[in-house]
């Protein structure tokens, strides 16, 4: 057989991989068949490893590029077309095209034009496809056709069983590459200049994007280094690829000591046998090869078990939870079990075995190839996701408009070419109206309309004070637009009362669940540039500066809207009772950023030995440890259990709560008890005040947060004062004296 594999790109990553091993097993197995590659678009000329050992497995004459990254629509079209004629040249029997064509290339899309003249079964050959990604959705969005899938996940046999055309599951293959040279581990740690013994080694492997999670790993890495310093080494193999600066930037710019960046790399095995643990912490995947690639070392894994996977590696790997604490201790018990490697090595024959299979099963049978009926006259789609997008599917050009319909103002008009899409700055919820005509003269309208439909929302953000303050958002937002439904993923979905939310029409998901099907989706969070790219605040992903309003209506702008003021959240947590019978108070002091600390360096001892004289027992609530970046407890205060329902308990049945501007603060506010706020860093209109005794020194410098870029990755961040006496004077000017005073006035 004549072979042509067609891939989107060939620049690094998992279908590039998956590629260069299909190639490398096909050969070993059978050197009679031809196989040849047409790249369809040239991303990048620096990240090359895949390509140029591809290249030299099928020849140069066996290989060529359709096309440039940048290229006009029109030079993309007219080289694309270049296919059908290298297809004729080559003689091709079988065309393997490693991606969906319908989600082929977001930069470069596969026209559907082209498609179908691709799919036409006139044509000697047969296609056979592969999807890569979870997020394609067959029964609504195939166009064409194809004469069989090899399917690389348990989750797409599942998703694309209604199309009737020969399928066949062929994962990636759990056995070293044949271009593999095993070395001894002591060996490799040699060449790389690390101990043999008295280190533990722990490897990621990936392309550096939010999807790939590293942030997360070096959150271990410093949990780790922290308390062990040196003793647990992290290698972060991989390209940082320009267009994700964004996401990996700012985290080199706070990277613990134990961390090495090694780039790409053409010798991940290596790492992988050299690695007492491979960390995989991507929350977005189809069946990752890196997993299989661990498996054939035999290396000990930690990775989240997605559903995706369909528990082919529930039984095979540690669980990531999400929780820094909770998984620092799992991977430091995985570094210490001495199960011996062993390797399988039958895994690439077989491979190559069920491809071919494929292969002569799709060509002896009559091709049912070409376009699905059900899409020829769908000539346009819309997509309502943090924003909105046109897509033009038609064979002719087309002009649409994108129009506010509550204000009547034309936000956005543009010329769409047969296959491409178009989509409005604002990524936030708009009553889009969208208005559309075609070359041949047809128009269309479309009015966005959410009455009875459904919606699916979710918190970007993490942190517990986001969360509360964001949740009654989507009651009003359901309720405001009718809707049938909500389905909501946060980060702590244990955090709600879900009977109380479902019986609203208002549903949970779970993190790394698939969506269900909805007509839109948005996130809700502040979305802040980091440092040096620019203003903070982004206005096309947050309507108003999220600096200058109250935390709550960060996520109403976003939904659009008017501000719903403070409504407490219905939470999971029981009332357990009073916990003692002793009059005492709560009190957390450890936050996120020195600047939200209160800086006076006797206040917090001052503020219990004075409650302690008066009769009051306090309790410390903390996640950090004593000394947390230099924070110490003050002495006489009894430190809480962990857990948060308990936290809670002993919150609501406190006579106040004193705190700064922590999540805490914020649970406090949400379980009703009165809250003495100790705050410099953020104005009060940022916070809850019902119930709530603010403090705070306008006679000084404040508030920095309302006016300047907030930098995370700075622990001691304070814009004005850095290095000065002056330095977070916003809290240090605020004695134990003022704040008892006034919480004698207040409680009166």
């Amino acid at each position: 057989m004549r072979i042509l594999f067609l891939a989107p790109h060939l620049s690094t990553g998992g279908m590039p991989a998956f590629l260069l091993r299909r190639i490398q097993e096909l050969k070993a197995y059978d050197n009679s068949n031809e196989i040849f590659v047409a790249e369809w678009t040239n991303y990048s000329d620096t990240f090359t490893v895949q390509k140029n050992k591809i290249k030299e497995l099928v020849g140069e004459s066996n290989y060529i590029c359709l096309g440039q990254l940048d290229e006009e629509p029109e030079t993309h079209f007219n080289n694309r077309i270049k296919l059908l004629d290298k297809c004729y040249e080559w003689s091709i029997d079988i065309i393997h095209i490693d991606e969906i064509p319908e989600g082929f290339d977001s930069f470069s899309p596969f026209p559907l034009e082209l498609q179908k003249h691709l799919y036409d079964s006139n044509h000697p050959w047969r296609i056979v496809e592969t999807c890569h990604n979870i997020w394609f959705e067959p029964n609504k969005m195939k166009k064409v056709q194809p004469d069989g899938f090899a399917l690389v996940s348990p989750e797409h046999e599942t998703r694309f069983k209604d199309l009737k055309v020969v399928k066949d599951l062929i994962t990636f293959p759990h056995s070293l590459a044949p271009d593999v040279i095993l070395r001894d581990r002591e060996e490799i740690l040699g060449n790389f200049g690390f101990r043999t013994t008295g280190e533990f080694h722990i490897c990621t492997i990936g392309l550096w994007t939010p999807g790939k999670n590293q942030g997360y790993v070096i959150e271990l890495a410093r949990e780790l280094y922290n308390k062990y310093g040196h003793t647990y080494q992290f290698h972060f193999v991989g390209n940082q690829a320009p267009n994700f600066a964004e996401y990996w930037q700012p985290l080199m710019n706070n990277l613990p000591p134990n961390c090495k960046i090694w780039g790409e790399r053409e010798d991940t095995h290596n790492f992988l046998n050299m690695s007492d643990v491979m960390l995989f912490a991507s929350t977005w995947e189809c069946n990752p090869i890196v997993l299989a690639e661990a498996a054939a070392f035999n290396t000990k894994t930690m990775a989240y078990n997605l559903p995706q996977y369909g528990n082919q590696w529930t039984n095979k790997i540690t669980h990531i939870t999400g929780k820094v604490k909770e998984d620092a201790e799992a991977l430091i018990k995985l570094s210490w079990n001495k199960k011996p490697r062993r390797f399988e090595i039958d895994g690439g024959a077989l491979f190559a075995q069920k491809h071919i299979e494929l292969y002569k099963n799709v060509a002896k049978r009559p091709t049912q190839r070409g376009a699905l009926p059900e899409y020829v006259d769908q000539d346009y789609k819309i997509e309502v996701i943090d924003g909105i997008k046109f897509y033009n599917r038609s064979t002719q050009d087309c002009i649409v408009t994108f129009t506010d319909a509550k204000t009547g103002k034309e936000v956005y008009t543009t010329d769409l070419k047969p296959g491409f899409w178009a989509s409005p700055a604002p990524t936030y919820f708009v009553n889009w109206q969208l208005d559309w005509t075609f070359k041949d003269g047809t128009t269309g309208t479309w009015k966005l309309d959410l009455n009875n439909k459904v919606a699916n929302l979710w918190f970007g953000s993490s942190s517990l004070g986001d969360s509360l303050a964001f949740m009654e958002a989507v009651v009003a937002f359901k309720n405001a637009h009718n809707l049938a439904k909500v389905n909501l993923l946060t980060f702590k979905n244990w955090l709600f009362d879900w009977d109380y939310y479902n019986s609203l029409g208002i549903y949970s998901i779970q993190p790394n669940s698939k969506w269900p099907d909805a007509e839109i989706r948005f996130e809700l969070g502040v979305h802040i540039k980091e440092v040096g790219e620019g203003e903070a605040w982004q206005p096309n992903r947050n309507p108003r500066d999220w600096r200058k309003i109250y935390l709550g209506d960060v996520a109403s702008d976003i939904l659009g809207l008017e501000s719903i003021g403070e409504v407490r959240p219905k939470l999971a947590f029981k009332d357990l009772g009073r916990p003692t019978t002793n009059k005492y108070i709560v009190i957390a002091t450890q936050s996120t950023a020195q600047a939200k600390y209160w800086n006076n360096p006797t206040g917090w001892q001052e503020i219990v030995d004075w409650h302690i004289k008066n009769g009051y027992s306090v309790y410390i609530a903390s996640s950090e440890e004593d000394g947390y970046m230099g924070n110490f407890y003050p002495k006489g205060a009894h430190r809480l259990p962990s857990g948060l329902e308990e936290v809670a308990n002993w919150i609501r049945h406190s006579e106040y709560f004193i705190g700064i501007s922590s999540g805490l603060s914020w649970l406090a506010w949400s379980v009703d008890a009165p809250v003495v706020l100790i705050s410099g860093f953020t104005p009060e209109i940022c916070e809850f005040t019902d119930k709530t005794l603010r403090i705070i020194n306008k006679s000084v410098c404040n508030s920095c947060w309302e006016w300047d870029h907030f930098d995370k990755n700075n622990w001691h961040w304070c814009p004005a004062h850095t290095g000065t006496k002056r330095q977070f004077e916003c809290t240090k000017t605020i004695t134990a004296i003022d704040v008892i005073n006034k919480i004698q006035t207040w409680t009166k």
